[in-house]
């Protein structure tokens, strides 16, 4: 009878042990490298939005009039008012020859023309980055420049702006992300330098570890979760590239991950083992009473291998088989609450799509037609929310206002200042409306002002078109706040661009907006766009550009919403299987062909 039990109970209970180890292995794994990849993603997402910020400050500053006349008694006090925003910051300009003009600094006679980021400006490449140990405070260091052109075609180089930050800042952020004892994270370079480590003295010496797993792989163009072996020991990683070229790892030594799995395991072995001897031990004169809560024991232990996790074992006594059973139901208990994890994980998902349904009703559900024009939008968020918009409303006398806007980084936090500007420009221009100059102007200047002032710690942005035109005329007066010139076509394929007439809105207090006037003649169209339409990419990271997409405005065009319809065609074909890197967003305005 003893061996009998013996060989009834063991064989199911092993198996059971091993499934359920495996199993719980695998779920472990899974999570680990979700966690991996949530904090590899919501740490790239920091670093854009922090390069972002600060690189789209410079190119603002260098369009500033009194930093183009290269006048440094005008320079300095721009300087100084920008790195009082932006801390741990060094703003520079110099001439042509690497001297330098104005600094935020203390007085600085050095001469800059050896350093990359001076090269590459010069050059005329937008924006050229650079790391690299600072000459005066000795600590790590991202400088990104960009030119200083005239204003006036043909825009020749006057000079360079170079904008010397801290990497303490991005260092902090970095140091926050941990996975039990062995789990970290780090950023490098496009040459696999380390730029921002838990470690200081690594950051320091700004390491080169290109030749780690990792690294290498990520240098190679790999995303997403990476395991891999180095000196012995395996890890589980998550590797993102950035667009600026950097790269950020996050990693996890595996057998921290599996701990609780192999503990199980051993708990579980070393159980059946103690369990199989009382078995043994008492069969011989309890054997009546043993061989009913055995059988049990055997179904349940079999079920359970199966993975049915809703079974238990009926625990009515308190002897060994009592605390076998106990060791199953616990096995059971905390297999299922790593299956509910993943459950509570697809209701956080439910709860986001629910807020992108919120932020799509801030969009207007339908456009203003007024007589004799059309006006049509496309809008595809490249997440579930979005920092982009587009809005269009009447105005006093039936006048008609068109914004399009694209607010700084991507996610919740821009959708929640997406839901704030667009109420902000809406709520002033209709309010306190005049006439159409004083409408923009107001609109524009109330919105910046209450976004810098109340919200500067965020560094939060928009670039931002907004127009006001008469169906009756024609007359377009518009503001445009640092975003993408729109286009103006005419019927025989005369293009017109609607240059910035002012910065990004919110960067700081106190901004000037100048209100510009344009004409929509009969047959003419008001294309606009956000950033996300020329900087689509595909497969190969190539991007989708603003000449193949004033290749595809050209005459004739039937109808707005035609031209935006083969205008997202060719941007979603150029993509390809590529995920969709930003937000896309296209409004147009047509005034039909007088009879």
């Amino acid at each position: 009878m003893t061996v009998l039990l013996l060989a009834a109970v063991i064989p199911p209970m092993l198996i059971g042990i091993l499934v359920t180890s495996w199993y719980a292995g695998e779920i472990l794994r899974k999570d680990a490298k979700k966690e991996l990849a949530d904090k590899g993603k919501n740490l790239a997402k920091f670093v854009g939005k922090w390069e972002e910020s600060k690189t789209l400050a410079l190119r603002n500053l260098s369009q500033q009039p009194d930093v183009i006349g290269m006048d440094s008694a005008k320079q300095k006090p721009i300087l100084t008012k920008m790195v009082s925003v932006y801390k741990n910051s060094t703003l520079t300009a110099t001439d042509t020859t690497g001297k330098v003009t104005s600094t935020s600094d203390k007085q600085d006679t050095s001469n800059y023309k050896d350093r990359e980021w001076f090269k590459g400006a010069i050059a005329g490449k937008t924006i050229t980055r650079q790391t690299l140990i600072s000459r005066t405070t000795n600590k790590p260091r991202l400088c990104l420049s960009t030119p200083i052109r005239e204003d006036k075609a043909p825009r020749p180089i006057k000079g360079v702006v170079v904008s010397c930050t801290d990497l303490t800042e991005v260092a902090k952020e970095v140091g926050t992300v941990s996975l039990g004892k062995t789990g970290y994270a780090f950023l490098v370079d496009n040459k696999g330098v380390v730029i921002a480590h838990p470690d200081p003295s690594i950051t320091a010496k700004l390491l080169n570890v290109s030749t780690q797993p990792a690294v290498k792989a990520l240098l190679q163009g790999k995303t997403g979760n990476f395991s891999f072996t180095d000196q012995g020991t395996n890890w589980l990683s998550y590797i993102i590239p950035l667009q600026n070229g950097w790269g950020v790892v996050v990693k996890q030594q595996e057998s921290e991950v599996l701990q609780e799995a192999t503990r199980f395991g051993q708990l579980a072995s070393v159980l059946a083992v103690f369990g199989a001897l009382a078995v043994g031990g008492i069969t011989w004169w309890l054997a009546s009473t043993l061989v009913r809560p055995i059988k049990e024991l055997t179904v349940e232990a079999k079920a359970i291998s199966t993975g049915n996790l809703d079974r238990r074992v009926k625990i009515d006594r308190e002897d060994e088989l009592g605390t076998l059973g106990v060791a199953f139901n616990k096995m059971a208990e905390q297999l299922q609450e790593l299956i509910d994890v993943q459950v509570k994980s697809a209701m956080a998902r439910s709860e986001i799509e629910k807020g992108r349904q919120i932020q799509k009703d801030f969009l207007p559900e339908t456009l203003p037609q007024p007589e004799g024009w059309e006006i049509a939008a496309v809008f595809e968020p490249a997440r579930q929310v979005a920092g982009d918009f587009y809005d269009s409303f009447p105005l006093v006398d039936g006048k008609i206002g068109v914004v399009i806007a694209d607010v700084c980084d991507k996610g919740v936090g821009s959708a929640l200042f997406m839901a704030l500007f667009r109420s902000l420009i809406r709520a002033i221009a209709q309010q306190d409306y005049s006439d159409d100059r004083t409408a923009l102007k107001n609109a524009m200047e109330f919105t910046n002002n209450y976004i810098a002032t109340n919200h500067s710690r965020t560094n939060m942005f928009a670039t931002m078109f907004f127009g006001v035109f008469d169906p009756k005329t024609g007359e377009l007066n518009y503001v445009n706040g640092g975003h993408e010139p729109p286009i103006i076509m005419s019927p025989d394929g005369t293009k017109i661009r609607l240059k910035p007439t002012g910065p990004a809105v919110g960067m700081l207090p106190n901004l000037k907006f100048k209100v510009e006037q344009a004409q929509l003649k009969p047959g003419d169209i008001l294309i606009s766009y956000t950033d996300g339409v020329p900087e689509a990419k595909d497969t190969e990271a190539k991007f989708f550009t603003e000449n193949q997409l004033l290749s595809l405005v050209e005459p004739p065009i039937s109808s707005a919403i035609s031209l935006l319809e083969t205008l997202e065609a060719k941007v979603k074909q150029h993509i390809g299987k590529a995920d969709q890197f930003d937000d896309i967003t296209m409004l147009a305005v047509k005034r039909s062909q007088e009879k």
